[in-house]
């Protein structure tokens, strides 16, 4: 768009243009942790590995938790033969 276009929206059109920005964006990432997940998945069958599902962007969610993302976190770290290392205080 040339900045003498962008001054001739109103707020609705330049919202609209958003939010179809941002979903093209959600696509793209999600097309690319699929193809992360299945080129994972194909070179290690582990018994702990993550649904598919689970990564995914999902529109009209709620925004992940602090927990969920700690939860995933150790989901990865056994599926890759990790070791969860306790941190003294």
């Amino acid at each position: 768009m040339k900045p003498s276009e962008f001054w001739e929206l109103t707020f609705a059109e330049f919202s609209e243009m958003c939010e179809g920005y941002k979903w093209r964006r959600e696509q793209q990432l999600n097309d690319l942790i699929s193809h992360a997940w299945h080129t994972a998945r194909l070179t290690m069958w582990t018994k702990e590995f993550p649904k598919l599902e689970t990564l995914l962007i999902r529109r009209n969610s709620k925004p992940q938790t602090a927990e969920d993302m700690l939860a995933v976190v150790k989901i990865l770290n056994a599926a890759f033969g990790g070791v969860v290392v306790e941190k003294e205080e």
